[in-house]
């Protein structure tokens, strides 16, 4: 079968033509890139089949097939393509292309369906080989010619079996044509290791079709015999064949026998030479393979971090001795992890083999991409005669990746963030990789979807987060941090509700360091864990410490990350609450509304462990997240702790008033506690106890305070508060803006 391969990736078109070497009834015809090569090599070619990608280096496989159909060309075609898209399918099965296969994963497939097209082998040669010519090899020569002499005959055919083909190896007296026609006979009809031996061919109806029989030759007499190497396998067959009519006697026959023996015993040589010769290209192939591996990605074929790191030292040199600069790009896609922790990790991997893809077509031949692992890459640019062009390409990749990937019946938006570092203004190879990596962070930090060129700036910036890093390690380790505690108050009546634990870190140097800043470096570099447990074992041992000094403080609220509900933080929250005696309904844990909505089953199926142990659920910051009412009503949650920027201008905002009574109603209608966070005026206070709310929390009454300081208050300020603000005083002297709406 005739076969043209349309397809603009050199990896993916060679895969394809090494496959299809191993059939040898294939015959691939050309190879073509462009629509306009394609479509000049197919009406040149005439092929019977075409394997056509739909996305070619100019135009497209689409616009190809139709040019083609509309001239009238009837070849079977098989689309192999990254691109899926259903209204793609269709088109394509409307001009007749009799399969559509995903590039990616289905490669056998498109294969074994091309294979079927190929004509089947007759019943009677179940595995026929197929003809081939070779020059006779010097060792038949003389056996031919003793063959001649002894059997007095004008035409010898010694055919030699190999594999899935059958070698012509001395067709003497006949051409090579003839002697193409006469094999597959001698093939059927050389018996099994006995002499054959034929009369008139006029009377044979096997030879009747052959060439021989009806040209002048006209042949009349052949005699040959089937040649088997030792343990019985076929080898092939000698045949001699002759124009006159006539019969062998016994000294022929046996020389016959004696020649095919000598024959046979050079076939077997040349089979095992032959062997040897396979055995050391299978070999070659292997270690061609194996180099291949070790130097490329597995998933998606581009170079891998070692040999990046390899054309990086190659280029600086270079570079060095030319006086030339290079660029080092560092990319990491942006929601890949949503993707694949969303959809799985097939179709995760199927994302980063058309991101690769996407990324080797826009960048020059002379230009490396590699994956580094998961889903970061890097681009080597060499030969860079200024920055902007560098600038300019990493532009264009963000521009690139940023366009939709189509996958199983999706579209998938991604994006990419890409850090930029220049040889030599930001140093040599080593500060190369590890400023790219700096820029690139540096761009996902500021959103992700652009480009980021390295400044000093960043590298301080790095370095002063690596000390605080390892300080903050340090602290954990010797109990540097401490817990501060804030009441939340009752509304009703003024009573201790509990106390949310607030962690605070006293830095030798630095003083006092804000929990926004040290909280999320503890997320990004895993320390978010021991300063969560190291939290709530103090908060407990305090609330433990309470109870023994007669203080009634009914609840403690920490809050939790939700890198921190593994699959054993119930284990872990258990184990505490038994060290300290606590009872876990004494016990509240606060996360944050738009964690809740990130949909992470792991976190969710922690959180109703814990409920399940008697452990309360709080979200916190309620109402800058996207909780929909459908959500709330599902989610492991006792209360609702409401954001402070409701707060903030609640005795001025008519809005905020209704969005605070509309709050307060919904979480009435479901069961759940309010808490109004940020109390700081009596306006504030007054507005949240009218509107309903439970519990406050906020400056007007504490500000966070050390264990000591905390019980003191406790103590002494406590009890007098329900003195200090008459609710009823309050409301009045701050009336409502609006009559409270009907919700």
């Amino acid at each position: 079968m005739n076969l043209v391969v349309v397809e603009d990736a050199p990896l993916i078109r060679e895969q394809l033509l090494r496959l299809l070497a191993q059939e040898p009834r294939i015959h691939v015809q050309g190879t073509a890139s462009t629509e306009d090569e394609a479509h000049a090599l197919i009406r040149r070619e005439q092929p019977q089949a075409i394997v056509l990608d739909l996305g070619l280096a100019q135009g497209n496989g689409v616009r190809l097939l139709e040019r083609l159909r509309a001239e009238g060309c009837a070849s079977q075609v098989l689309i192999l393509t990254n691109n899926l898209g259903e209204p793609l399918r269709r088109r394509c099965a409307e001009l007749g292309a009799a399969g559509y296969y995903d590039k990616s994963l289905e490669v056998p497939a498109c294969l074994q369906h091309l294979y079927s097209w190929l004509p089947e082998l007759p019943v009677k040669e179940p595995a026929r080989p197929v003809p081939q010519t070779t020059a006779s090899p010097a060792g038949f020569e003389e056996l031919i010619r003793l063959a001649c002499l002894m059997l007095d005959v004008p035409m010898v055919l010694v055919s030699y079996r190999n594999l899935d083909q059958q070698w012509q190896l001395s067709p003497h007296g006949l051409t090579a044509r003839e002697a193409e026609r006469c094999m597959a006979f001698c093939v059927r009809n050389a018996g099994e290791g006995e002499l054959v031996e034929g009369g008139d061919a006029q009377d044979g109806p096997d030879w009747q079709p052959q060439a021989l029989v009806r040209s002048g030759a006209r042949l009349r007499f052949y005699a040959g015999m089937a040649l088997s190497g030792a343990e019985g396998e076929p080898l092939g067959s000698l045949f001699v064949f002759d124009s006159r009519e006539r019969t062998l006697d016994a000294a022929q026959r046996e020389g016959l026998r004696l020649l095919a023996g000598r024959v046979q015993t050079e076939i077997d040589l040349r089979r095992r030479v032959d062997e040897l010769d396979r055995t050391a290209q299978q070999r070659g192939r292997a270690e061609a393979q194996l180099r291949h591996l070790a130097a490329h990605d597995a998933l998606t074929g581009l170079a891998n971090r070692r040999t990046f790191q390899d054309r990086l030292g190659v280029q600086e040199r270079q570079a060095r001795r030319r006086g030339e600069g290079f660029a080092v790009m560092f990319l990491d896609l942006d929601r890949f992890k949503w993707v694949n922790d969303t959809l799985g990790h097939e179709i995760g991997d199927r994302l980063l083999a058309l991101a690769a893809e996407r990324l080797r077509s826009t960048l020059r031949q002379s230009d490396t991409v590699a994956r580094l692992g998961g889903d970061e890459f890097a681009v080597l640019m060499p030969e860079l005669a200024h920055e902007q062009e560098a600038e300019a390409l990493a532009s264009k990749l963000v521009k690139i990746l940023a366009q939709p990937f189509e996958l199983a019946g999706r579209k998938l938006h991604l994006g990419v963030s890409v850090g930029v570092a220049i040889y030599p203004r930001h140093g040599e190879v080593e500060a190369l990789m590890r400023h790219a990596d700096l820029a690139m962070y540096e761009a996902k930090r500021q959103g992700g979807g652009r480009m980021t060129l390295f400044t000093p700036a960043l590298d301080a910036h790095a370095e002063a987060r690596l000390a605080l890093e390892n300080e903050l390690d340090e602290a954990i380790a010797l109990g540097g941090l401490t817990v501060w505690y804030q009441p939340q108050i009752g509304l009703s009546d003024f009573g201790l509700r509990g106390a949310e634990a607030l962690v605070r870190w006293q830095h030798p140097r630095m003083g006092l360091v804000s929990p926004e800043r040290f909280i999320p470096l503890a997320e990004e570099c895993g320390l978010i864990g021991a300063i969560g447990l190291a939290v709530l074992d103090q908060a407990l041992a305090q609330l433990a410490c309470w109870d023994r000094q007669g203080i009634e403080v009914p609840r403690i609220a920490v809050n939790v990350s939700p890198v921190e509900l593994c699959e054993d933080y119930v284990d872990l929250l258990r184990a505490a609450l038994n060290r300290h005696g606590i009872a876990p309904q004494r016990l509240e844990l606060e996360i944050t509304e738009t964690a809740l909505c990130g949909e992470s089953t792991q976190m969710l199926r922690t959180l109703v462990r814990a409920r399940a142990l008697g452990v309360q659920v709080a979200v916190d910051d309620f109402g800058v997240g996207y909780s929909s009412l459908g959500n709330l009503r599902r989610l492991p949650i006792d209360a609702l702790k409401i954001d402070r920027s409701f707060l903030r201008d609640l005795e001025h905002s008519e809005k905020d008033e209704a969005i605070l009574q509309a709050v307060v109603t919904m979480a009435r209608t479901l069961g759940l506690r309010t808490v109004a966070e940020g109390v700081e005026t009596t306006g504030q206070l007054g507005r949240t106890w009218a509107l309903g709310c439970d519990s406050l929390q906020g400056y007007l009454i504490s500000r966070p305070q050390p264990a000591a300081a905390f019980t003191e208050w406790l103590q002494r300020d406590h009890p007098g508060l329900s003195s200090r603000y008459e609710l009823p005083q309050v409301v009045r002297d701050n009336t409502l803006l609006s009559p409270l709406p009907s919700i």
